[in-house]
């Protein structure tokens, strides 16, 4: 899929992927304390074009997503 990139290899890439993995999670739930609600996976996965399953794979961290859909995500 274009949105995806694949994992850097060896350890080093894997644990990369873990750390940006657990800080998107991080980022997702600090947004949803700011706006005091819980947010919607489906609407946020729809805002920046990319199907459900791949969002919950990026905040997982079996998938990394692509810079721009990684940025999109943030914003």
């Amino acid at each position: 899929m274009a949105n995806e990139v694949p994992w850097p290899s060896g350890q080093d890439g894997e644990v990369l992927g873990r750390r940006l993995a657990v800080e998107f999670a991080r980022a997702v739930v600090q947004a949803e304390k700011q706006l005091g609600r819980t947010l919607d996976r489906r609407e946020l996965a729809r805002r920046v074009s990319i199907s459900t399953s791949s969002l919950y794979a990026y905040l997982n961290g079996t998938t990394l997503p692509g810079a721009g859909v990684f940025d999109a995500l943030l914003a």
